[in-house]
């Protein structure tokens, strides 16, 4: 009996390698915690700044994506603290004529591409395309953008960079949002 205790108490005290690979809470950010965020439409895309904390900044489609209907879209950012997310802030393109414009430019926004440069083709293409922007000694981190992705590769797609396109992108996003962000979440129904 006490041998059969020993071994339950070992095994309490010393986690399997199985339970140390479960994450220890909710994702922080990415299309999942996306989801966990939706106020009731699909996620879009979503990017973290880490500036004077990590920012997370959401795009939801809360309507209909058909001819029939203008999409109504909503932003949510909030800054991510230690146990949760604090000073959620909303947009809205009903009352944010910037927000939509800006979202659709990343439809044109360049994607990194993987490359192997074991074989001279590889390095020549990799010396055209250029290399990444390298992070700064001592600056912030870098963004990180994440979204559903379409075609035969499809599911998430996530990205990280200290610079380029996406990266300016986002800055450009953050001076359109700028007069329109609300403490209050927006409605789904007809603008106010």
């Amino acid at each position: 009996m006490s041998r059969a205790l020993a071994l339950i108490l070992t095994a309490m005290l010393f986690p399997s390698v199985a339970l140390a690979q479960l994450p220890v809470g909710p994702p922080r950010y990415g299309f999942q915690a996306s989801q966990q965020h939706s106020p009731g439409g699909f996620p879009l895309l979503g990017y973290s700044r880490e500036i004077s904390g990590r920012w997370i900044t959401e795009f939801y489609a809360m309507s209909r994506l058909n001819a029939e209907s203008e999409p109504v879209v909503f932003a949510r950012q909030a800054l991510d603290s230690y146990e949760s997310q604090e000073h959620i802030r909303w947009a809205d393109s009903r009352n944010c004529p910037a927000l939509m414009p800006q979202l659709l430019r990343a439809n044109d926004l360049a994607l990194p591409v993987v490359l192997i440069p074991l074989d001279e083709p590889s390095r020549t293409r990799r010396s055209i395309i250029g290399s990444p922007a390298a992070p700064a000694a001592d600056g912030p981190g870098p963004y990180v953008f994440w979204a559903i992705a379409f075609g035969p590769a499809g599911g998430e797609l996530r990205l990280s960079t200290f610079g380029g396109p996406w990266h300016a992108w986002a800055n450009d996003m953050e001076a359109d949002l700028q007069p329109c962000w609300a403490d209050e979440m927006p409605r789904i129904g007809p603008a106010r």
